[in-house]
């Protein structure tokens, strides 16, 4: 029912990650899953290895959903200090959505 929601399907293969996948549509599948139910654990699992690949290959916005990912708990234990570290650097990049969360969890450049 994902592909319903426009989520790509996702495959086995990691060779097909590219920076065509979108990564608001990963981070909403990560925040929206069901912990008890195995099938979706595995596709989420899925998901947040697509979203740390296309952080990888240098895409903002799955830099900025990875932070949030750590920050909030999905499809990774939360690591706070993690999620904030990831928001910084892409706020030193100019990303202003990073700037604007770092803002809303009240971390300042200082702490």
């Amino acid at each position: 029912h994902y592909e319903q929601m426009g989520i790509p399907k996702l495959s086995k293969s990691y060779a097909n990650i590219t920076l065509e996948d979108d990564p608001k549509k990963l981070f909403f599948l990560l925040k929206n899953n069901n912990p008890e139910d195995v099938e979706n654990q595995k596709t989420a699992q899925e998901a947040f290895y697509r979203l740390q690949i296309l952080a990888k290959q240098g895409n903002l916005n799955a830099e900025y959903y990875l932070g949030c990912c750590f920050l909030e708990g999905h499809g990774v234990e939360t690591d706070v200090d993690h999620g904030i570290f990831l928001l910084r650097k892409l706020n030193k990049k100019g990303y202003s959505k990073a700037a604007f969360m770092l803002h809303l969890v009240n971390i300042t450049e200082e702490d």
